[in-house]
């Protein structure tokens, strides 16, 4: 005799887990500092007329700074326990942080940056200058991409596939 009004519902769980994630960022971390959460993979059941016992939430994080991803380790973890223990459940949690934040030193960024001033023969700045410039010069920019770490809150969180880098027409 199943009684679905005592069960935990696995599903019901974990959505409101995958919004409290989309919280963290926004109260947790300095507006200025850069940092994303995504949960990209959620599975629970196997059948339509069973609520599941278990669900699996999966995704990635990313920020620039060691201090940042401590932040998102620590307040995942702390609204899934809070969330499933106020439904009566538990969870399992891995935060696996798989590549170090790229940080880049002060003195290898004004290298690079006395670089790019001799290749366009000025300055070399960002926001609206760099607009300006892209105006009234020929313009290429160059983007590199790299996972910033990865999250674990089940089975696995992998990097999002970028699309492949095209020229600016």
């Amino acid at each position: 005799n199943y009684v679905t009004y005592l069960t935990s519902n696995a599903i019901l769980i974990g959505a409101e887990i995958v919004m409290g994630l989309q919280r963290i960022v926004s109260r947790t971390v300095d507006p200025l500092k850069q940092a994303v959460i995504s949960a990209t993979k959620f599975q629970a059941g196997h059948t339509t007329n069973v609520i599941p016992e278990t669900a699996l939430i999966a995704g990635t994080t990313r920020a620039f700074s060691v201090k940042v991803q401590d932040i998102m380790e620590v307040e995942i973890k702390r609204v899934a326990e809070g969330i499933a223990a106020a439904h009566g459940a538990t969870i399992d949690y891995t935060y696996d942080r798989r590549y170090a934040p790229t940080i880049n030193t002060p003195e290898e960024t004004e290298i690079a940056h006395r670089a790019a001033a001799n290749v366009v023969g000025g300055a070399v700045g960002g926001g609206a200058g760099v607009g300006a410039a892209w105006c009234t010069i020929p313009t290429m920019i160059l983007m590199t991409r790299c996972c910033r770490s990865a999250l674990h809150t089940g089975l696995s969180w992998w990097s999002r596939n970028w699309p492949p880098l095209e020229p600016l027409s």
